[in-house]
């Protein structure tokens, strides 16, 4: 089936020019989608192959071989076309007085492509084979530096926790000598011959301090209901444009003792980065992380869900 979004409003031939769909309040800019989305219903699914054309109300810069609003959101997703989607020709002149081809396979394959065909000139199907295979590799390297930082994030939380982990058995192991320590000193002063009165009564009640102390505590006899968790227990700082800058304020808070995480964003063919604090389990805790942000200097903080 082609040529998707259609072809029928346009007043130039893509082999010759890019052509241009006119519309707006008094006539729709893609007035052919609904012929589309009836010829694929059904089954066997067919091929749908896009044209060279820009439909401004769905992407006003692009043709629609190059367009990811186009392919990803209205085909795939607006009409659920799951079948196999084919680019008309890169040769044409539609693309070819405005693109190089390498540039064109590249656009075409990001837009959601499943085939490109470069159908005349082995050198350009030559030069395109290479531009898709360096677009591939620069992908693969962006993915795997995604992972190398998500993983030096994560062990600095796991470094965080260790350390947070040995402090605490510090804490408690100087707890435990300093009650030792007591407890000797009383028992010392006791042995004492000229021990007096007020040294056995200090001893008794060091020794009744020792003994509440290490007595389990009963249980209540009503247990209160736990408390619920937050509906939105995450708070996003904000959205920001690189994963730099993302990664920076994720730094500073980590710094504070907080523990951020930085999630990955894409809306068609724009990347963002979100850094989001949480989850808390409870709305006090909540409203703590809140006030700590605050404290912080990040206002305007939002609560999410993730």
């Amino acid at each position: 089936v082609k040529h998707f979004p259609g072809l029928g409003a346009a007043r130039l031939d893509p082999h010759v020019e890019l052509p241009r769909l006119d519309g707006g309040p008094d006539g729709p800019a893609h007035p052919d989608v609904a012929v589309f989305a009836r010829a694929l219903e059904g089954e066997p699914r067919p091929a749908v192959m896009t044209t060279h054309v820009i439909a401004p109300l769905l992407d006003p810069e692009s043709p629609a071989t190059f367009s990811s609003p186009v392919v990803r959101g209205l085909l795939r997703g607006g009409l659920g076309f799951d079948g196999v989607i084919i680019a008309d020709d890169l040769e044409m002149g539609a693309i070819m007085k405005h693109h190089d081809i390498g540039e064109a396979v590249v656009a075409c394959a990001a837009a959601g492509h499943d085939f490109i065909p470069v159908c005349h000139d082995a050198s350009r199907q030559l030069e395109a084979a290479r531009a898709k295979e360096a677009a591939a590799k620069r992908k693969a390297e962006r993915e795997a530096a995604r992972k190398a930082r998500e993983e030096k994030r994560e062990a600095a939380r796991l470094a965080r926790e260790e350390e947070l982990a040995r402090e605490q058995a510090e804490k408690e192991a100087a707890e435990a000598e300093a009650k030792a320590a007591a407890l000797a000193a009383a028992e010392k002063d006791a042995s004492k011959p000229t021990a007096r009165p007020a040294q056995d009564d200090a001893l008794q009640a060091a020794a009744d301090a020792i003994e509440a102390a290490e007595a389990p505590v009963a249980a209540p006899a009503v247990v209160p209901a736990a408390p619920k968790p937050p509906t939105r227990p995450f708070l996003q700082l904000g959205t920001y444009k690189t994963l730099e800058e993302a990664d920076e304020v994720s730094m500073r808070l980590r710094a504070a003792g907080l523990f951020p995480t930085v999630v990955e964003r894409r809306v068609f063919n724009q990347t963002s980065w979100r850094v989001i604090v949480g989850p808390a389990a409870t709305q006090e805790q909540f409203e703590a992380l809140q006030a700590r942000l605050t404290e912080l200097g990040y206002d305007g903080v939002k609560p999410v869900r993730r």
